[in-house]
C-alpha cells in the first residue's frame, strides 16, 4: 500500500511538475529523471543485499547485518520463535467451535 501511494504521488509530481522543468530545460528536460534513476541504480547496487539464490535465513542475516542487528544462530531463532506463546485473547478456541455444531 505505501509503494502505490508512493507511486502515486511521484506521478502527480511528475505530471504537475514537467511542463515547468520542460520549459526552463527545453530538450534537456528528461536530464533532470536520467539523475533520479542513476541515484536509484546505486542506491539499489550499494545499500541492498543481493538475493538471488539465498535462502530466507541468509537474507535475514545479510538485513541483520545491514540494521546492526544482533545475528542470531538458526538454532537460537528456532527456539525463540517456539517460545512465543499465542495470545489466548485473539485465537479462538477451535474445540469450542467444532463442539457447537
Amino acid at each position: 500500500m505505501i509503494a502505490g501511494t508512493v507511486n502515486w504521488l511521484s506521478n502527480f509530481a511528475v505530471g504537475l511538475l514537467f511542463p515547468f522543468i520542460q520549459e526552463k530545460l527545453q530538450s534537456f528536460a528528461f536530464l533532470v529523471f536520467v539523475v533520479v534513476c542513476t541515484l536509484g541504480s546505486i542506491y539499489l547496487c550499494v545499500v541492498l543485499p543481493e538475493t538471488k539464490n539465498k535462502t530466507f535465513m541468509d537474507i535475514s542475516q545479510s538485513f541483520a547485518k545491514i540494521n546492526k542487528v544482533p545475528e542470531l544462530s538458526p538454532g537460537q531463532e528456532l527456539e525463540l520463535v517456539l517460545s512465543m506463546k499465542p495470545e489466548s485473547e485473539k485465537a479462538p478456541d477451535v474445540r469450542k467451535t467444532e463442539s457447537s455444531f
